[in-house]
């Protein structure tokens, strides 16, 4: 069976410039039970929609943003999505430190502490 997306969809946005509009959706879903080849083909062909899209970067966006953890989106599969979101936010801590570090470093130098 597959999952759907419940979530609400922009109207008139990015969507209507997918290169998938009109594909089967299941297409990008994994099925109870799929395994291997039949997987792999599958998701084969759902990432051929994605290399020519000229949204995937959008798609990507919208997932990320919406949480949604399940299904191909954005030319990332669940799993490639979710390590790609995790390294986001290590990134994202690490900037956030390397930041605040240095705003403390500036702030010892203007008040001549360093």
């Amino acid at each position: 069976m597959m999952r759907e997306y419940r979530g609400e969809v922009s109207n008139g946005s990015w969507q209507d410039n997918a290169a998938c509009l009109g594909a089967d959706p299941e297409l990008f879903f994994y099925q109870e039970g799929e395994r291997g080849l039949k997987k792999r083909a599958r998701e084969t062909t759902a990432l051929n929609f994605c290399k020519v899209c000229p949204v995937v970067d959008e798609c990507l966006d919208f997932a990320v943003s919406n949480d949604i953890t399940f299904g191909l989106w954005g030319g990332m599969p669940e799993k490639v999505r979710t390590q790609y979101v995790v390294k986001e936010l290590q990134n994202s801590a690490v900037r956030q430190a390397i930041a605040a570090n240095h705003e403390s470093e500036l702030l010892g130098l203007r008040s001549g502490v360093i």
